[in-house]
């Protein structure tokens, strides 16, 4: 396809050649050669560079550029390409904070501004009326419908987490409970506001997202009524490293079981082999559990931090932090993804991209373009 796209080029001008080196770019882009995708979007954008298309697939290959120019970078400081004695960081604990004696402007300067995760207690208790269980979910909203996804080792899909079917959240939660989940089907990030809104208001979101700008767009906007989510899980069940979408900030509520989280700073992202497929989200290859350094040695230069999230216990994700999640126990949990002051900027610049391809991102983009945020992260 490739030999046959060149020859089309040589009889080819204006836009015509301007669509073609765009494929070709497309070609070079799965094959691995960036470089020469680049060269040739370069070209295809001097031709038509109102193409959208040309524009969000140039950002998507410099930002695979950009990855594969840091680890050579990085890999010069192993020196000569030495492999052996090399070893996976320990991680370092996520610290633990009280919620009774924490603001929610300390949480903003300490925890939010600095991109430092952190687990606070004395927080979940107060979200529900009641403490929530899985078995009160299947009396609450056991009549409802939901897909559920699996895990699928190498997808490219976020997580690597795919669709496996739609079930009766009943007859899922049966599943867990009679230990037959098989499969390792996993309810994973499904909206409460948008599918469960009588459950949905059960929850007090906690004083420290008061600030979210998504909660403050019209209604209907993109990702409004996207969380609180829902995360219902079996025991051992464990996706893939990913990172949050859009540049969002991340929060779980943990009511049932427990989980291990295995975080890396921002700026260990390139350390992690990201491959950007088909979406400006990356998907890894290097498994971060059972991290093989002949195989990905700079996985030895990362920042490693960890936590095993508790019961009664609310974890915060800041934007852009690679994370990889494993259930310990059958668990239940709620989250939400989240935008203030601490990633405004980001989030912007990932909408910006996305809104080449989809035209809610653009809405909320020029939503996001009228708002004023002040030092306490209020709009004006």
């Amino acid at each position: 396809e490739i030999l046959r796209l060149r020859k089309k080029l040589k009889s080819s001008a204006g836009l015509q050649k301007a669509g073609l080196l765009s494929a070709l770019a497309t070609f070079y882009d799965v094959r691995g050669q960036y470089s020469q995708a680049e060269t040739c979007l370069r070209q295809s954008l001097s031709l038509n560079p109102a193409s959208k298309h040309t524009q969000w697939l140039s950002a998507k290959v410099k930002k695979q550029l950009d990855a594969v120019d840091m680890q050579m970078s990085a890999s010069k400081s192993l020196g000569d390409g030495k492999k052996e004695g090399l070893s996976f960081p320990n991680p370092t604990p996520v610290e633990r904070v009280s919620g009774k004696s924490l603001s929610a402007a300390e949480f903003f300067e300490r925890y939010s501004s600095t991109s430092t995760p952190v687990v606070l207690t004395d927080v979940v208790k107060d979200m529900t009326p009641s403490p929530w269980t899985i078995e009160y979910l299947r009396t609450a909203i056991g009549d409802k419908h939901a897909p559920v996804k699996r895990v699928v080792p190498g997808s490219a899909e976020w997580a690597q987490l795919e669709t496996a079917r739609t079930m009766r959240v009943s007859d899922f939660i049966n599943s867990l409970e009679e230990d037959i989940n098989t499969e390792q089907l996993y309810l994973f990030d499904w909206s409460l506001p948008i599918h469960c809104p009588k459950l949905s208001k059960e929850l007090a979101i906690p004083k420290y997202f008061d600030g979210d700008l998504l909660k403050k767009t019209p209604e209907g906007s993109l990702y409004r009524d996207s969380w609180p989510s829902l995360f219902v899980a079996p025991k051992g069940l464990s996706g893939g490293l990913h990172v949050d979408a859009f540049g969002s900030n991340f929060w779980m509520a943990l009511f049932q079981g427990r989980k291990r989280w295995l975080f890396f700073q921002k700026e260990d992202l390139p350390l992690l082999y990201p491959r950007y497929s088909h979406s400006m989200d990356p998907t890894f290859d290097a498994d971060v559990f059972r991290p093989d350094l002949e195989k990905y040695p700079l996985l030895s230069l990362t920042h490693p931090r960890e936590c095993v999230l508790q019961p009664g216990e609310l974890l915060f994700v800041p934007a852009g932090c690679p994370h990889r999640v494993e259930n310990l126990d059958k668990s239940l949990a709620v989250s939400g993804n989240f935008v203030d002051e601490s990633n405004f900027e980001v989030a912007k610049e990932e909408l910006r991209l996305n809104a080449l391809k989809d035209p809610r991102s653009l809405d909320l983009l020029q939503q996001f373009g009228d708002m004023f945020i002040d030092k306490r992260t209020t709009i004006k």
